[in-house]
């Protein structure tokens, strides 16, 4: 087996738990507080990866948008965006640590004012806070994570 095929699999089955995860807490929390999902295609974005690594992700967080909205592919609707506005980041700021933080936050704002659009959800500062850091959490433990990986 060569690398790429060993890192193909990794982030497949890395993917499917991280799925799986996402509808335990779920279904223990009976809303989205925290994105698994999100957090790992926004710390695969803001680094050096293939983008091929992103395409079970977001299939996954498709699949999980339609047991969260009943809509298939919702979750495309915040998470492109966010993707091409980590590549934009990357071309054009200087400063590399900032970048997946202000992407998780510009993803964020935008799943919560979609969501807010659609009137799933009512937001407040507390409750946007809260989920910002949640996040922010999960992203720096992926963040760690990859780096480790690419050490290795």
């Amino acid at each position: 087996m060569t690398q790429r095929s060993i890192n193909t699999i990794f982030f497949i089955i890395a993917s499917c738990g991280l799925f799986f995860i996402d509808i335990v807490i779920f279904a223990c929390m009976q809303q989205h507080q925290i994105d698994l999902l999100l957090c790992c295609i926004i710390a695969l974005s803001s680094h050096a990866w293939q983008k091929r690594f992103l395409a079970v992700p977001l299939l996954l967080l498709s699949m999980l948008s339609y047991l969260d909205t009943n809509i298939f592919g919702w979750a495309l609707l915040y998470s492109i965006p966010t993707i091409v506005l980590a590549d934009y980041f990357d071309q054009h700021l200087h400063v590399k640590w900032i970048i997946p933080y202000l992407t998780l936050t510009a993803g964020l704002l935008l799943k919560l004012s979609l969501y807010a659009c659609m009137g799933h959800v009512t937001i407040s500062s507390i409750y946007a806070t809260q989920i910002l850091v949640y996040n922010m959490i999960c992203l720096i433990i992926f963040l760690k994570i990859y780096k480790y990986i690419a050490k290795t």
